[in-house]
């Protein structure tokens, strides 16, 4: 079945939603996008701000059970992400490692989501004790339905 374009940066398949770092709407703080051809698609979403919230929208998603999944850089200054659907905290996702990794992929599984319109946001709300900093380097996002 072909992809249904409901925005510039959501593609709405059956089971697959690919959400871009680099067209969400930055509802607080900021972030600015980075060419590093060491990270898939050549670059990456960077932020060091604390407050930052970046959301999206998407429409008619399946009801099912889903992974959400994230490619980008692990390091130490990392901060710890913290994902939401339709306003309800569904898991974080921790981006600190004490050496560097480019295209790590990190991911929060079994999320039910009823069928229809929904949104999703990722804040940076914590960081690992370990961490230097709040900042995160993410490449690519994605929602996929497994059940």
């Amino acid at each position: 079945m072909p992809a249904t374009l409901t925005s510039p940066s959501v593609m709405n398949y059956p089971n697959y939603v690919e959400l871009s770092p680099y067209f969400c709407v930055v509802t607080a703080g900021s972030f600015t996008t980075t060419i590093n051809t060491a990270h898939i698609y050549n670059g990456y979403a960077y932020s060091d701000d604390i407050s930052s919230v970046f959301t999206w929208n998407f429409i008619n998603l399946k009801a099912g059970t889903y992974s959400f999944k994230t490619i980008g850089q692990v390091n130490s200054d990392a901060a710890i992400l913290s994902v939401y659907i339709d306003g309800v905290k569904v898991g974080q996702i921790d981006y600190y490692a004490a050496g560097t990794t480019q295209n790590a992929i990190k991911s929060i599984t079994g999320i039910t989501i009823t069928s229809g319109n929904h949104t999703i946001q990722i804040k940076t709300e914590s960081k690992h004790a370990s961490s230097g900093s709040y900042i995160y380097r993410i490449s690519a996002i994605s929602l996929e339905r497994t059940a």
